[in-house]
């Protein structure tokens, strides 16, 4: 267990990284676990066991205010084995759920007139808008496909946010009138020099539908 800690954190301190995420994050992932999770998120806290983690989550999270996300990626990874399915799994459907439930709230105006088009130009801002670090960027490169590439994530982040966006972008496209849309990755590729102690890595991606 350990070295899985050390695998998410690397030189930081438990709460402690660079990695900033708008408490928003938190109390969504705190409504989820409650949701989905046997014991919601004290089970998640009780099965980690660490009494860092257990005063961390105890906290009174800010939706404005930032926090160190790499806590969230360790949470999701133990809600995802007690609910026994792999952890790239879990984000997608709560991501899935998440978008599901946003389009009767902050989302609903937005796609009431939107296009598919219009949706995808928007995605960096969307998959961008809680976090204080790393980039994402695209262009349409077809009538019906959207070639974007993520930069700066470091390694434990990476992969949960491109959950995400598999789980939350197609909800909203088919919202806006597409049909069959998805998100597809490619394998990430490490940038040079980066990271202080975690890899930073660059990730390309595609978003197509008809």
């Amino acid at each position: 267990m350990e070295s899985l800690e050390r695998e998410i954190y690397g030189p930081f301190a438990f709460g402690q990284s660079p990695y900033r995420v708008k408490g928003l994050a938190y109390l969504g992932l705190r409504d989820s676990f409650d949701k989905r999770v046997p014991g919601g998120m004290r089970g998640v806290v009780a099965r980690i066991g660490r009494t860092e983690v257990e005063a961390f989550f105890e906290q009174h999270f800010l939706p404005s205010s930032t926090y160190d996300i790499l806590p969230l990626i360790e949470a999701s990874q133990t809600a995802a084995r007690i609910c026994g399915v792999p952890w790239r799994e879990f984000v997608r459907v709560g991501s899935r759920l998440q978008a599901e439930r946003d389009l009767n709230g902050v989302y609903r105006a937005f796609l009431r007139l939107a296009t598919p088009k219009l949706v995808v130009d928007r995605i960096p801002r969307i998959l961008m808008q809680y976090m204080t670090f790393g980039a994402v960027e695209g262009q349409m490169t077809a009538p019906r496909r959207f070639e974007g590439v993520s930069r700066g994530l470091p390694r434990p982040v990476a992969p949960w946010m491109l959950a995400i966006a598999e789980g939350f972008v197609p909800i909203l496209l088919e919202t806006a009138g597409a049909k069959d849309a998805a998100l597809l990755s490619h394998p990430p590729t490490v940038e040079e020099g980066s990271g202080a102690g975690l890899e930073h890595l660059t990730t390309r991606f595609s978003v197509s539908w008809v």
